[in-house]
């Protein structure tokens, strides 16, 4: 009996070092933040994540908005830099209703990101930068179509996880 609990034991121990350096050496592949401007336009919250465990700089967004009706953003992106300074290029699509249109329905417009982003080790997450998104709607344009392209600024504030 003493045998097993002093395996128990050691088994414990060696596990608790095994997990606590393993979570000091992993990369935060997860986060949570909400944007202003940017790919939503007015605001969004967003969780983004990395999809591939062994490739951590590429990432996965999925946003939501409310005005009038809900919305949604969808992105892929890929971070440059190390440690905690990166600039994220990304692109995805945005759902517009017409609360931000002006046209009846959704529309799904293309959008990019290109953007600072900082990720502190405690957590912090701030991101700024510019969000492109192609928009077509209907106007007095060539045979009623008006092509907009929106350079939105944007800045998020979260954590990384």
């Amino acid at each position: 009996m003493d045998i097993s609990k002093a395996l128990i034991n050691k088994f414990s121990i060696i596990s608790i070092i095994i997990l606590s350096i393993n979570g000091l050496s992993a990369q935060k592949t997860n986060a949570v933040y909400a944007e202003f401007g940017g790919n939503a336009i007015i605001y969004s919250i967003n969780y983004d994540f990395a999809p591939i465990r062994m490739h951590p700089k590429f990432r996965l967004k999925a946003g939501a908005s409310f005005v009038q009706t809900p919305f949604f953003i969808a992105q892929a992106n890929y971070l440059f830099g190390r440690e905690k300074h990166f600039f994220e290029l990304g692109v995805g699509v945005t759902t517009l209703n017409s609360a931000l249109t002006g046209d009846q329905g959704f529309k799904i417009a293309p959008n990019a990101a290109l953007q600072y982003r900082f990720e502190h080790p405690k957590g912090f997450l701030l991101r700024i930068g510019f969000a492109p998104v192609y928009l077509p709607i209907r106007g007095d344009g060539f045979e009623g179509l008006n092509i907009i392209y929106w350079v939105w600024p944007g800045i998020s504030l979260g954590y990384a996880f």
